[in-house]
């Protein structure tokens, strides 16, 4: 999407490629590269923590940094806007090519609604997020229409999307994916919402779920942060509910990632369950 971006506008893209993690030298070179004008880069949350954490070479230079692929935590964006980095927050999937809601706010001519299959649930309840508008795919190649993720509702085609989110007073607010939800104790966990809270303390955090015989799910954070302990998660998160905060606990070099940049959550909960099971997490 960025490279056809570039061809659109009639601007050469500057492609930085570090051989491993980050490289705070080449990218400084790669925005050195660009020129002058107008420049945009695009990241997703990892990348935009790596880079703060290597003293944001030459992100100021951008007139924004189009930040999504997965949510932006609070105290990540603050530290952006301390180091002077225009964060602009984006939401939306290869079926919407690419970002349609910028900063909570949908594009013109983009709809979006938030469905609940619960029975009369209160307007700003979490639910499955849809989006519909100009920018939706025709549909998957060789799929069968009724299997692929859209509907037809009030005369207008929607995209069901597989993930969560709230609507308030037209701004989006996404929770992470629905089958990211963690069932602990009986009670449904957005680990986002968790992991907001948990970010200020620092680091990289994330919240799985490892098996539990009591819990069912037992609510885990991992983190990045080399000093974090379990009472500490616990107090940064005492204002939510009391099955969203972590009663376990494991710290990690590097938090386990897919090819995308993305968290890999599935093998951050595999990974805590073994750390579990050695007895090297703290737990409650």
């Amino acid at each position: 999407a960025a490279a056809l971006r570039s061809a659109v506008a009639g601007i050469p893209p500057v492609v930085y490629s570090p051989s491993s993690g980050f490289d705070a030298g080449l990218l400084e070179r790669g925005v050195a590269a660009l020129g002058p004008g107008r420049a945009y880069l695009s990241l997703v949350p990892t990348q935009l923590h790596a880079a703060l954490e290597g003293g944001a070479p030459g992100l100021a230079r951008f007139d924004a940094v189009l930040v999504g692929g997965a949510a932006l935590a609070p105290e990540l964006a603050a530290r952006a806007a301390t180091a002077g980095v225009r964060v602009v927050t984006t939401y939306g999937s290869t079926e919407t090519a690419g970002g349609c809601v910028y900063d909570g706010l949908p594009l013109e001519g983009v709809r979006v609604r938030i469905r609940d299959d619960a029975e009369a649930p209160p307007p700003t309840a979490p639910g499955r997020i849809l989006l519909a508008g100009p920018m939706l795919a025709d549909g998957y190649l060789d799929v069968a229409p009724d299997a692929q993720p859209f509907v037809y509702e009030d005369g207008q085609r929607w995209l069901v999307t597989s993930d969560l989110g709230t609507l308030s007073e037209g701004r989006l607010r996404v929770l992470g994916r629905a089958d990211d939800v963690v069932i602990s104790g009986g009670t449904n966990v957005a680990p986002q919402v968790v992991e907001e809270a948990l970010a200020t303390l620092g680091g990289e955090w994330l919240v799985v779920g490892v098996p539990d015989p009591h819990w069912g799910q037992r609510i885990t954070a991992v983190t990045t942060h080399p000093d974090a302990d379990l009472n500490a998660a616990r107090a940064a998160t005492a204002a939510l509910r009391p099955a969203e905060r972590p009663r376990a606990l494991v710290r990690v070099a590097t938090l386990p990632m897919r090819p995308t940049g993305k968290p890999d959550r599935r093998a951050a909960a595999q990974l805590a369950a073994t750390l579990q099971a050695l007895g090297q997490a703290e737990t409650r």
